[in-house]
């Protein structure tokens, strides 16, 4: 392998690590705002069955947040597919649908 192959090479493999740990984070964050989201809509569920208390400011807050951090990396992600060349993004409906393709 010559130079410009090897560092082809590995400018691909700094690439695709940086990809995962991006979507990784991702998903980490994903995962918990869902957690929150659940929590959210039980506690509504809970209030229209009965007198319990709505979900409280700071836990609609803390989901709001989560939900903003997880979007940012969602959008951090899939700038660095394109980046990489792995993806041709023209909407973001075509984003979201071609970042789940690339990572099954």
């Amino acid at each position: 392998m010559d130079h410009a192959a090897a560092a082809q090479s590995a400018w691909q493999d700094g690439m695709n690590n940086a990809i995962d740990e991006a979507y990784d984070a991702w998903k980490q964050a994903d995962a918990a705002a869902r957690v929150l989201e659940r929590q959210v809509s039980d506690a509504w569920r809970r209030h229209d069955l009965s007198s319990a208390a709505p979900p409280s400011r700071d836990l609609l807050r803390e989901l709001a947040w989560l939900r903003h951090v997880a979007g940012e990396k969602l959008a951090h992600t899939i700038e660095l597919l394109h980046d990489a060349g792995l993806i041709q993004p023209s909407t973001s409906s075509t984003l979201l649908a071609e970042a789940r393709q690339h990572f099954g």
